[in-house]
C-alpha cells in the first residue's frame, strides 16, 4: 500500500475508547494519511474511493483437527469476524455505525480492526489491535421481538437492470447462471458472526444444497448496521430445471431468528423468460409517479434484451411507449404528448426482444390512476 489508514472505534457519543461492550452501538472512523501524517483529501474527492472494514474477535487457541491422537499440540487461529462492510471514502475520511454482537471474546487482547482503502490502482491499509471487549450493554437494549426481515432479488450484470430494483418475499424465477441477492433488515441489527451451519445467515435447498453458513458473503449497508445484503451464486448446470425451495435463516443481535422459504424455479436457459412485471405504487394519484419493473432471463444469450413498455387505454388506444427503459423506470402519468392522463383504469404490457430473434410478452396488467384528493 502507498498510504496508511488511521482507524479507531468510538462510542455512540462520538468519543474514542479502547473498551467496548456487546450490544453497544459504536462508530468506526478512519482517515487516509499522507507521508506527513495529514489527511489525504484527494482520496475520494475527484474519483470514487472505497474502504473495506473488518472487525475480528481476539485470536483463539485451538487443538489439532486432523484426528491425530496427540492433542497436546495447540496453536492460535484468527478470531471470527464480527463486522464487515464496504463503504465510500469522501475527501480521505470515512465513518460507519454498527452494533456489536453478543458473542464476543471478553477481556482478551488481539481483537483486530482493519481497513483497506482503494482508489483506482492506489491503495492504503490500516489496523488497530488495541481494542478490548468487556461486558454487555443492557442500558440501550432494544424492544425487538422478531428476527430479521428476509427478501431476495435477482442480480443482473447489464446496465439497464442495475438501476432501482425491488426485492421479493415469495419466489425467484430465472435460468442459470443466477446471482441471487439476499436482503436482511432488522431494527436491532444483523448478527453474522460464526461459521457453523446454525450461526447467523444460512442457506439451504433441500435435495440440492445442504444447509451452509454464508456469513462471509454478507455486507452491511452504507452507514446502517440494521440492513445489508449477501449474494448467493448458482453456476450453469449446478441445478436442474425445475422447482425448489430456497430456505434462508437469519439472526439479529438479540438472538431472534427468522426463517423464510422462497419458491425457486430454474427455467431452460434456451428459452427466454420475462418474470415479475409490475408497477408500484398501484393505484397511484394524479400528480405522483409510478415505477415499472421487469425481470428478463439471466441466461447469457438474453442478458441484453431490448425491452419496450406500452401503456394503453381500456379501449386499446396506445398512450405511452418506453423504449429500452431501465428496470424501475419512472412514469409521471403523462401520455406521449406530455398531457396528464385523467383518473381511470389503464392497461400496460412489457415486451422483451432478444438477439436470438425471440420475443416474450408479459400478461396485460392493470394500472389505476386516482384523483389527486
Amino acid at each position: 500500500p502507498v498510504r496508511k489508514v488511521a482507524i479507531e472505534m468510538l462510542d455512540s457519543a462520538g468519543a474514542p475508547r479502547d473498551t467496548f461492550m456487546a450490544l453497544e452501538k459504536i462508530q468506526i472512523r478512519g482517515k487516509v494519511l499522507t507521508d506527513k501524517g495529514e489527511v489525504d483529501q484527494s482520496v475520494g474527492s475527484k474519483s470514487s474511493a472505497y474502504v473495506q472494514i473488518g472487525l475480528y474477535n481476539a485470536l483463539e487457541t485451538t487443538t489439532r483437527k486432523d484426528g491425530g491422537q496427540d492433542q497436546s499440540v495447540r496453536y492460535l487461529q484468527p478470531g471470527r469476524p464480527i463486522f464487515s462492510g464496504r463503504f465510500p471514502v469522501q475527501s480521505g475520511v470515512f465513518k460507519q455505525t454498527a452494533v456489536l454482537p453478543p458473542n464476543l471474546s471478553f477481556d482478551k487482547p488481539g481483537t483486530k480492526l482493519s481497513a483497506y482503502v482503494w482508489q483506482g490502482p492506489d491503495d492504503a491499509l490500516g489496523c488497530n489491535r488495541s481494542i478490548i471487549f468487556h461486558g454487555t450493554d443492557t442500558v440501550n437494549r432494544m424492544d425487538d421481538t422478531t428476527g430479521p426481515r428476509i427478501t431476495v432479488r435477482p442480480v443482473y450484470e447489464v446496465s439497464n437492470m442495475l438501476s432501482t430494483s425491488a426485492a421479493f418475499s415469495d419466489r425467484i424465477t430465472s435460468s442459470l447462471p443466477l446471482n441471487c441477492e439476499i436482503v436482511l433488515d432488522d431494527p436491532s441489527g444483523i448478527n453474522v458472526m460464526g461459521s457453523g451451519p446454525d450461526e447467523g445467515l444460512t442457506m439451504e435447498i433441500p435435495g440440492v444444497l445442504s444447509r451452509r453458513n454464508i456469513n462471509h458473503k454478507f455486507q452491511f449497508a452504507e452507514g446502517d448496521f440494521r440492513r445489508g445484503t449477501a449474494v448467493a451464486s448458482f453456476e450453469e448446470k449446478s441445478i436442474k430445471i425445475g422447482k425448489y425451495d430456497l430456505i434462508i435463516t437469519a439472526q439479529d443481535l438479540l438472538g431472534k431468528v427468522s426463517k423464510s422459504t422462497f419458491a425457486l424455479e430454474i427455467t431452460d436457459e434456451n428459452e427466454p423468460t420475462l418474470d415479475r412485471v409490475f408497477n408500484t405504487p398501484n393505484p397511484v394519484k394524479m400528480g405522483q409517479t409510478t415505477r415499472f419493473f421487469f425481470y428478463p432471463s439471466t441466461a447469457q444469450p438474453y442478458l441484453n434484451a431490448r425491452v419496450i413498455v406500452k401503456i394503453f387505454s381500456l379501449s386499446g388506444r396506445l398512450l405511452k411507449v418506453f423504449k429500452d427503459p431501465s428496470n424501475g423506470v419512472s412514469w409521471d402519468l403523462r401520455d406521449q404528448n406530455g398531457y396528464p392522463l385523467p383518473p381511470n383504469i389503464y392497461l400496460y404490457q412489457v415486451t422483451g426482444f432478444y438477439a436470438t430473434g425471440k420475443q416474450v410478452k408479459s400478461k396485460i396488467q392493470k394500472l389505476v390512476i386516482h384523483p389527486p384528493r
